[in-house]
């Protein structure tokens, strides 16, 4: 796919990956439609943008009202719309005591039900003669479930099933679906949006994180190549095999490490 002279519709595109994205997609010559919560982050944004034309539209996506009259607001003065990419998300590191029912409807609302109810909303948008794509970033949550986070992991495999069953709907056409399924990026403020952050992080494995604009470059190129499936960093295809091979046997050690550092 040449993005160049593209229309592509980024969430989250304000800070950390979203951000990256988009200054990668605008020196590919891509015209953004622009969507996150913080206006600010966004004008600023905008103003390094070297593509004419691109526009910001400042929504919390959690908002269902929001959402529809995003939809509104962009059906009404777009025509065609090339790539949709869904990269807004939050977090959530709530064991079920935690749990609340805002915290839950924000999660599923922002991860699951806004890139679908986009994807559903804008597809017609997509040409039907020329190389058009949908790409949806997951997490290494939506394949490993991890104690603490059963609510983000419920809401980025819901995201992955419907990557993969879209993928096969649009196999003999020229659009594609893209599942980036990612893991933790370095330097973001991803951390803030969960309500129940982990005290400590091992040193080593934050050694292994990507910086966005490392991971931006990745997705970007597999967007170019409409690629189906991308995994962030690349190491985590060997523990997806592992998991799955020796599953009864990760579950007994999750569940010992849980009760001993939880």
């Amino acid at each position: 796919m040449n993005l160049s002279g593209k229309t592509v519709l980024l969430t989250g595109a304000s800070k950390g990956l979203g951000r990256a994205l988009a200054v990668q997609l605008d020196a590919k010559g891509c015209r953004l439609l622009l969507v996150a919560r913080d206006t600010v982050r966004l004008q600023t944004l905008q103003k390094v943008l070297q593509v004419p034309n691109s526009q910001i539209f400042p929504c919390d996506l959690s908002d269902g009202d929001a959402r529809g009259k995003l939809i509104e607001q962009i059906i009404k003065n777009e025509s065609r719309i090339d790539l949709l990419l869904h990269c807004a998300g939050v977090g959530s590191h709530s064991k079920l005591s935690q749990l609340t029912p805002e915290e839950v409807r924000m999660v599923l609302e922002t991860n699951t039900v806004a890139p679908l109810e986009l994807t559903s909303a804008f597809f017609s948008l997509l040409p039907k003669d020329e190389p058009a794509g949908i790409v949806n970033i997951g997490s290494v949550a939506g394949e490993l479930t991890l104690p603490g986070m059963s609510v983000y992991n419920a809401s980025k495999a819901a995201l992955h099933a419907f990557s993969r069953a879209v993928s096969i709907e649009l196999v003999n056409n020229d659009r594609f679906c893209l599942l980036v399924i990612l893991g933790a990026l370095r330097n973001t403020h991803f951390g803030d949006a969960i309500n129940h952050p982990a005290n400590k992080q091992p040193a080593l494995y934050r050694r292994l994180d990507v910086y966005p604009e490392e991971a931006a470059a990745q997705i970007i190129e597999a967007i170019e190549r409409q690629r189906f499936v991308l995994v962030i960093p690349s190491w985590y295809r060997v523990v997806f095999g592992l998991n799955r091979i020796f599953l009864p046997l990760s579950k007994w050690v999750t569940q010992i490490l849980y009760r001993r550092f939880r």
